[in-house]
């Protein structure tokens, strides 16, 4: 009973932590899905693009 439930948990986990790399993809690959840029800047810039940075 208690292994059933440490593997479920380990299984929800992992499948929770693969979702979550999939869908944070397009910001770590600095996706773009508009072509123009209709909304201002409300989101930071990248870390390389950031003045003062190596």
């Amino acid at each position: 009973m208690w292994l059933n439930l440490i593997i479920l948990s380990a299984a929800s986990l992992a499948v929770g932590f693969v979702l979550g790399w999939i869908a944070a993809c397009p910001r770590r690959w600095d996706a773009r899905f508009t072509e123009d840029d209709t909304v201002p800047g409300d989101l930071p810039p990248p870390l390389r693009r950031l003045p003062g940075r190596v």
